[in-house]
Formats: structure tokens, sequence, C-alpha cells
């Protein structure tokens, strides 16, 4: 968890922005970025996806 903090830390100086590992930001983009890696549901027969309801 240190090692991917320091990580996010570090991209964030490249781009500009002084941040310590320790701060609440850099735990909202690990979990955000692991939101992309959770495990793919398929979709069920039949089902529709329905905007607006």
């Amino acid at each position: 968890m240190n090692e991917q903090a320091d990580l996010i830390a570090k991209r964030l100086r490249t781009d500009g922005a002084s941040v310590a590992p320790d701060k609440e930001i850099v735990a909202l983009i690990a979990y955000l970025q692991s939101l992309g890696k959770s495990e793919k549901i398929p979709p069920q027969p039949g089902a529709t996806a329905r905007l607006g309801d």
C-alpha cells in the first residue's frame, strides 16, 4: 500500500502537483485505479440497459 502511494505521489510530482503520499487524494486515486481492475460481470441474457429510469 505504501509503495502504491509513493508511486502515485511521484507521478503527481512529475505532472507538477506536489502531494504527500499520506494525503487522502492519493488514497482516492488508488481506490479509483482499483475499480478499473475489478472483475468484469457479464450481462445477463435478456437484460437491457435502460437509462433515465
